[in-house]
């Protein structure tokens, strides 16, 4: 019965995107918003309802589908600031100002997180886009 309704709650979930073309949020429907996060959370440490293989597949295949609605477009700010200023200085930043330390831990971050698979970097697009930058980038690292 538990594994029904969260096969429901997956397909309203789907069914509610499809239809308004944004994810779940708290001001349109707080109750597929929580449900959505604590998927989320749970598929990132491996609990509760992602213990079970299939449904892990299940929740990693949704969030391919979907990923669209789950970009984050502060990750891809920073990411193009981290590759603007590679490309004008020609170095990593480094700690030296209040901007160059909040792009170097950036960097170290998503380094950590990609390594973890955490955080956002369970997203493959967000891999994959981390996987192009380090390969254009590699002489930096």
């Amino acid at each position: 019965m538990v594994q029904d309704t969260w096969y429901t709650m997956l397909e309203e979930t789907k069914t509610f995107m499809d239809i308004n073309h944004v994810r779940p949020l708290c001001s349109n429907t707080k109750r597929l918003n929580r449900w959505v996060t604590i998927q989320h959370y749970n598929y990132i440490n491996r609990a509760r309802s992602m213990i079970s293989p299939d449904r892990r597949q299940t929740w990693n295949e949704f969030m391919t589908d979907y990923s669209n609605y789950f970009i984050d477009d502060t990750w891809n700010n920073r990411l193009e600031d981290v590759k603007t200023y590679m490309d004008i200085h020609h170095v990593r930043p480094i700690h030296a100002t209040p901007e160059t330390i909040r792009l170097d831990l950036w960097i170290h971050h998503q380094q950590q997180n990609y390594k973890n698979r955490k955080y956002s970097m369970v997203l493959l697009n967000r891999r994959e886009a981390w996987e192009t930058f380090m390969a254009n980038y590699i002489n930096y690292f």
